[in-house]
């Protein structure tokens, strides 16, 4: 059974997330060595348990602060005083604010008749602005606020505030994020290229990169293919580790994607001639072409990886790797043994 996690390990892993690789296994036992000796002190003078881990660590202080003394790093862009503070707050303007004004300028763009591609640039220019100007202010005022003599940071340490730390080889927010913000563009991309094009006909009509007729089924199913896929990022963000259902859930999308994606472009039916004609490509996406061939075997390959990445985590995370690397030096030795006279 897992022992429960304690206020000690949530704030030496907060610690350790900001130290480099290399030092953390010594700083680790030096802190935790220190935070029990500390400890041990308050309970032999009468203090309960919890209270004296608490105030211990509470005297300990940020453990962005502490990790910068262990690195030998100053926190010297606004000051040590505030700069937790500040790092803090830029945090939340950036994660809050930016997708919110960014958000806010698309939509007026849209709602001004500007095509999708004007909107979208528009909005990438104001979010860089918006970007640029929160920094920009933001650091404006702490360094005034670190030369006004104010004799505090602005927030108090409170230890019950520390995050837990997630589970060795638990799949990180990122991953969740990119899988997810990849499906949107995806489909964005998908819906973009049908009502929107480079090229004309000679009614006027927008010529889509992708044929017409994949409408009538396949592109709602790949529609739906993204979205599960989605949702699966999310569900093992949620779960913490990868399992045995959920890697071959994984291999379930993967397949459901890549193989009829293979089969449309091999045949023809994925890319419209029409488009590739104006690029005098048409022959490099048809059946046979090196265009059709080669993206056949990178979707192929990108499946096979996928599923095969899948098994590895889902192997590490039931414990798995040790027992591989045992067979792997037995079979080794045995290899060994046979060329040995």
């Amino acid at each position: 059974m897992t022992p429960p996690v304690t206020l000690t390990d949530r704030y030496v892993a907060a610690v350790l997330r900001a130290l480099p690789e290399s030092k953390r296994a010594d700083i680790e036992k030096e802190l935790r060595a220190s935070i029990a000796d500390a400890v041990d002190a308050r309970i032999e003078n009468g203090e309960p348990e919890a209270e004296a881990e608490r105030a211990v660590i509470r005297e300990l202080g940020e453990p962005e602060r502490l990790a910068a003394g262990y690195a030998g790093r100053a926190l010297a862009l606004i000051g040590p005083k505030y700069y937790v503070d500040y790092l803090r707050l830029l945090k939340v303007l950036y994660a809050v604010v930016l997708p919110i004004a960014t958000a806010g300028v698309l939509l007026g763009v849209v709602l001004g008749g500007s095509g999708f591609g004007e909107a979208v640039g528009t909005a990438a220019v104001a979010a860089i602005g918006i970007a640029v100007h929160i920094g920009f202010w933001t650091t404006l005022v702490f360094a005034i606020l670190e030369r006004s003599g104010s004799p505090a940071p602005l927030t108090e340490f409170d230890p019950e505030e520390l995050p837990v730390p997630a589970a060795k080889g638990a799949p990180p927010l990122s991953d969740m994020v990119a899988t997810v913000i990849g499906v949107l563009f995806a489909i964005g991309g998908l819906l973009w290229q049908q009502i929107s094009s480079v090229f004309r006909d000679a009614a006027g009509a927008p010529i889509p990169m992708l044929q017409p007729d994949l409408w009538s089924f396949w592109l709602p199913y790949f529609f739906v293919v993204l979205a599960l896929t989605a949702v699966h990022a999310v569900v093992l963000y949620r779960t913490g580790r990868w399992t045995v259902v959920l890697a071959i859930t994984s291999g379930v999308l993967n397949l459901a994607g890549a193989v009829p994606l293979i089969w449309l472009t091999l045949t023809g039916r994925l890319f419209n001639p029409e488009f590739f004609a104006r690029f005098e490509w048409d022959g490099v996406v048809a059946p046979g072409g090196i265009g059709a061939t080669g993206i056949a075997v990178a979707l192929g390959v990108t499946a096979v990886w996928a599923i095969i990445d899948g098994a590895i985590k889902t192997g590490r995370s039931a414990g798995l790797r040790p027992v591989v690397r045992d067979l792997t030096g037995d079979l080794k030795a045995g290899l060994r043994g046979l060329h040995r006279p």
